[in-house]
């Protein structure tokens, strides 16, 4: 008995050695990103990070900002879309929202490094490390209409893509997004604890995800965006130094 259980010791503090010599190779490509890559690589994510906006019939146009994303939106006859960054559209309902940037972004683990009420605030609430941005879609219109909703990757350089994390909250219900990895397989959303299932893989190099939402006469939907550079993806390593990376999230109505 007593041989098993050092047995067991044994074989314990092996795998905390594993784990530990893994944590430190990590820890140094973290150390070394930082040290290189500083604002040239947010400059490049928040030039094109989270481009949100409402498109209805091609009617709608985008002004993009360096630290910021915006939503501009045209409203045609019955067919009408508002948006919120607090849910009270009464008060602050309207077709443009900007969000802020970060002035540096770093790989993170995404299980430990994000709050769990990310979800919980409204807004713009970034992390040192994530961007993160909270509104509220509405129709205001007098109909049900079909919205397509679709994130578009717009600019991936260096592999930067292979590395980073898309989290969408719908209504509370979080899918975490990433891409597909070397041997072709969905990466795990918790690499220490496979129980807690896969991310959901792009759907190409040009595209995060899409879907079609119906959306009821004054029914609203509230999403968080969360977007980060996951440390434990095997891809993320000096090989993405100075890359970068920019999705394009849009609503289309499709049909009303």
């Amino acid at each position: 008995m007593s041989n098993d259980l050092e047995k067991k010791d044994l074989e314990l503090e092996e795998q905390k050695v594993d784990l530990m010599a893994k944590y430190m190779v990590r820890g140094v490509s973290k150390l070394h990103v930082k040290r290189v890559l500083g604002a040239k690589i947010v400059a490049s994510i928040i030039a094109g990070i989270i481009l949100l906006f409402i498109s209805i019939f091609t009617m709608s146009s985008v002004i993009a900002k360096e630290s910021n994303f915006v939503v501009n939106a045209a409203q045609p006859m019955g067919a009408s879309l508002s948006l919120s960054e607090t849910g009270n559209f009464d008060e602050d309902g309207t077709t443009i929202l900007r969000a802020t940037g970060i002035p540096n972004m770093f790989n993170i683990d995404g299980n430990l490094d994000i709050p769990s009420d990310i979800n919980d605030i409204n807004g713009s609430h970034n992390g040192d490390n994530y961007i993160a941005y909270t509104f509220y879609i509405k129709n205001v219109g007098d109909t049900t209409v079909v919205v397509n909703s679709h994130i578009d990757i717009t600019l991936s350089l260096l592999g930067f893509i292979n590395a980073t994390r898309v989290k969408v909250y719908k209504d509370g219900i979080p899918v975490t997004y990433a891409y597909l990895s070397s041997n072709g397989t969905e990466e795990p959303i918790d690499y220490f604890d496979l129980s807690k299932g896969y991310t959901t893989a792009f759907l190409s190099d040009d595209q995060v995800m899409s879907e079609d939402i119906i959306l009821q006469e004054n029914q609203t939907i509230k999403y968080t965006i969360v977007m980060w550079l996951e440390g434990w993806d095997p891809e993320c390593k000096d090989d993405i130094i100075g890359g970068s990376f920019g999705i394009q999230m849009n609503f289309n109505i499709v049909n009303n």
